[in-house]
């Protein structure tokens, strides 16, 4: 079965981005102007900051490009997430408990943890109590817990 990312959950990620960006550029252009102007540490700290917001511009231009193009698949005997630049793949033996985390009596995100100690977690799709159902019938009752957040 193919998933494709939630419209909220996508635009939720650009908002915290957008908000980041706007953050950072504005304090470290603040702190780099007031740096400037009396040859402080200010201006490492400004020009830091102007970096960040502009890595979150790239990020978002990231989002922008390529939201339509991240899908999970599953099957039997494992789960892949794929976007343009890379495929991730998980194979079902290699995990050792999976926990679903709930709000508000939805499934809010999956996390998987496997033998080696690894900590994947999978949030965002359309239909995630479905992927849980799924994921329920690919690794048994018994490696499946269910966690729940106190939000109203």
């Amino acid at each position: 079965m193919k998933y494709t990312l939630s419209r909220s959950f996508v635009k939720n990620t650009k908002r915290k981005l957008i908000g980041v960006m706007i953050f950072c550029v504005s304090v470290g252009g603040l702190l780099a102007y007031r740096g400037i102007l009396g040859l402080d540490y200010q201006v490492v700290i400004g020009g830091y900051l102007l970096w960040i917001g502009y890595r979150q511009k790239a990020q978002l231009t990231y989002w922008n490009n390529t939201n339509d193009l991240i899908f999970l698949e599953t099957d039997k005997s494992s789960m892949t997430v794929s976007d343009p630049r890379e495929s991730r793949v998980m194979d079902i033996e290699s995990v050792d408990k999976v926990v679903l985390q709930k709000i508000r009596g939805k499934v809010n995100s999956i996390v998987f943890h496997a033998n080696d100690g690894d900590i994947k977690k999978l949030q965002g799709f359309d239909d995630m109590d479905d992927i849980a159902e799924k994921i329920k019938d690919m690794f048994g009752e018994e490696k499946i817990k269910a966690a729940s957040f106190f939000h109203h």
